[in-house]
């Protein structure tokens, strides 16, 4: 059966997800109002709660919308399981990319101020953000585990890890405004986390 109303019309979504996303960052999730939102991104209040029944949903939207967006040229089926060093070295990539977002690094300030006061909000944001590259390193060392290219006994530990080796002190220090890591510190970050992930894991 067709559902009924309206279909949703993409360059809405895309509107609200761009200015309403940045009116929560601007405002602070607590402060924002959907009428303030629906003002900044230009809709009326009913339309943003025709598409977000509240703040916690768009944050959601925002926040997979943002990881989706770093990692959308990874297609696991283009890289071949066998060849790990390649696929690791563009899953790391596109991650430090993403960590180096200006407003995810805003974001991210944003749920740490939030935590312990608001869990139902970090818990969404850790669905559509943290938990979604997890799933996507995880995937690909599965099909690397299953090819024999690399040997692994927990992939979801495994993939723990190779995070970890990526974050460090850098992503710490952009978290508290004290700066970015240059292109180059990034390209050799990349470079020794993959090695030495292989180094313990390449059968």
């Amino acid at each position: 059966m067709r559902k009924r109303g309206r279909p949703r019309d993409p360059a809405v979504i895309e509107n609200i997800t761009e200015l309403g996303g940045q009116a929560l960052l601007d405002l602070g999730f607590e402060r924002a109002s959907m009428e303030q939102i629906a003002a900044r991104a230009g809709v009326s209040k009913m339309t943003l709660y025709n598409y977000f029944p509240n703040k916690t949903a768009l944050l959601e939207h925002c926040v997979r919308h943002k990881t989706d967006s770093h990692f959308e040229g990874f297609d696991e089926s283009k890289y071949d399981p066998a060849n790990p060093a390649k696929g690791l070295r563009t899953l790391a990539s596109q991650f430090l990319r993403l960590m180096r977002d200006p407003e995810v690094v805003r974001m991210m300030g944003m749920m740490h101020g939030m935590a312990g006061h608001h869990p139902e909000v970090c818990q969404s944001y850790f669905l559509a953000g943290p938990a979604l590259v997890m799933h996507r390193i995880n995937s690909y060392l599965e099909k690397a585990k299953a090819c024999n290219s690399l040997n692994i006994e927990d992939t979801g530990m495994a993939a723990n890890l190779f995070l970890g080796m990526l974050m460090g002190p850098s992503h710490v220090i952009a978290i508290l405004g004290l700066g970015i890591a240059s292109a180059k510190e990034d390209a050799k970050l990349i470079e020794e986390a993959v090695d030495t992930f292989l180094l313990r894991f390449k059968a």
